[in-house]
């Protein structure tokens, strides 16, 4: 009986003990403020653009306050949806937009939570007499080229302050920060052997040389998207080459095949030309352009031709 009586004296002295530590340390009373949803805006707000090779970044700032009490401050990220700091994910509809949050533009410090994070990967500061707040800043990256479906990607990150050190911290406050990317629908092409989607490149000039009947000329279009795209076709003179003189009326036809299947272009409205369906590589996908002169007939010595107009709308 008496070792009994020894037992349980011992857990309530070490209870006693644990609550005495705890009410010591708790004179710090933290509060996070300005923690903001955040939007990526991209280039010029247009969101996140799959084919854009520029880096952007939101940067964003917040304050942890201190309503009561002196003490080292220590704040965290929680990893996100993805689970994994080194990993976070935007998600839209099934689909995974990754992004980063970072001390650096460089990427090189994720923010982590503890108790898995280093030193270098939290905030950290001492908030005593004469100071308020601390006011920390980070980034907001989504690396670019990650080619997605278009739509608004989320994710939610617990942003939490910490009394304390790093190796014994008390948590006193969380926020939610509610980030989002919008992924427009885009579609591009370019013309010729070269694939550089730049605008440079929209334009071709084919040239037959001396115009013979049957000669052949091929032009290569490259088009990439992220959600499907249709190519349409309309010639301004309905098909045919027309001699530059004015004062003649004289035509030589021609036909155009793309990827082996002939395109009608004897009339005056624009003609699909092509599809493609679902995400593209960076490198686009691959449309060959075959034309054929026909019957030269009693057509005038002269110079001939013809402005295609090509178009490319992306699938909504």
């Amino acid at each position: 009986m008496k070792s009994t009586l020894h037992i349980s004296a011992m857990a309530a002295t070490i209870l006693l003990s644990a609550l005495h530590t705890t009410a010591a340390r708790a004179d710090c009373n933290l509060k996070i403020r300005d923690l903001r949803q955040v939007a990526f805006g991209g280039h010029d707000g247009r969101g996140y653009e799959v084919f854009d090779r520029d880096q952007h970044v939101e940067v964003v700032e917040f304050a942890v306050e201190r309503l009561r009490g002196s003490c080292a401050v220590r704040v965290g990220f929680s990893a996100g949806q993805s689970g994994s700091f080194d990993a976070r994910t935007l998600s839209s509809q099934g689909n995974l937009l990754h992004y980063h949050l970072d001390k650096s533009v460089a990427a090189t410090t994720p923010l982590k939570d503890v108790p898995f994070a280093s030193e270098e990967e939290t905030f950290s500061a001492f908030i005593g007499p004469g100071q308020e707040s601390a006011t920390f800043r980070f980034m907001f990256l989504i690396p670019f080229q990650q080619i997605v479906p278009p739509g608004s990607y989320q994710d939610t990150v617990l942003v939490r302050a910490y009394e304390g050190t790093l190796q014994a911290p008390l948590l006193r406050d969380q926020a939610q920060l509610q980030l989002s990317a919008r992924v427009p629908a885009l579609a591009e092409f370019c013309l010729g052997e070269t694939v550089v989607f730049e605008a440079g490149y929209h334009n071709a000039c084919i040239d037959f040389g001396e115009i013979r009947a049957g000669t052949v000329r091929e032009l290569m279009l490259h088009a990439r998207s992220n959600s499907g795209y249709h190519i349409t076709l309309r010639s301004k003179n309905r098909g045919v080459l027309r001699i530059v003189d004015p004062q003649d009326l004289s035509e030589i036809p021609y036909t155009l095949q793309v990827d082996g299947q002939p395109v009608p272009l004897a009339g005056t409205q624009p003609v699909t030309a092509a599809r493609g369906n679902g995400l593209t590589s960076a490198f686009g996908t691959e449309h060959r352009l075959h034309f054929k002169i026909g019957d030269v007939g009693e057509a005038s010595a002269g110079d001939y031709k013809d402005v295609i107009e090509i178009t490319q709308y992306p699938e909504r």
